[in-house]
């Protein structure tokens, strides 16, 4: 059986990294992962600009991050590398 593979793409430049991701079983979604430093505070700014995000956490895959699903239904995350990585 030949399955397609959803379609993915990486910028990097200096210390951001974005990562591009459509899933062809939903109508318009699509994601974008942001790696970057100071994900803490960029969490805190969006949160007093009264947008609505999840939570900001140590993730097991070794980041610290959290999601934005925007009026389209994409999701948008951010992250930075923890330090608290358990192997």
């Amino acid at each position: 059986m030949n399955q397609a593979t959803a379609p993915k793409a990486n910028v990097c430049s200096g210390p951001i990294s974005i990562s591009l991701s459509s899933d062809s079983s939903t109508e318009a979604a699509g994601n974008v992962y942001v790696q970057m430093m100071g994900v803490e505070s960029y969490y805190s700014r969006l949160r007093s600009a009264g947008v609505e995000v999840g939570p900001l956490a140590e993730r097991p895959y070794g980041m610290r991050d959290f999601l934005v699903i925007d009026p389209w239904g994409n999701r948008l995350v951010f992250g930075e590398p923890s330090m608290n990585v358990h192997v």
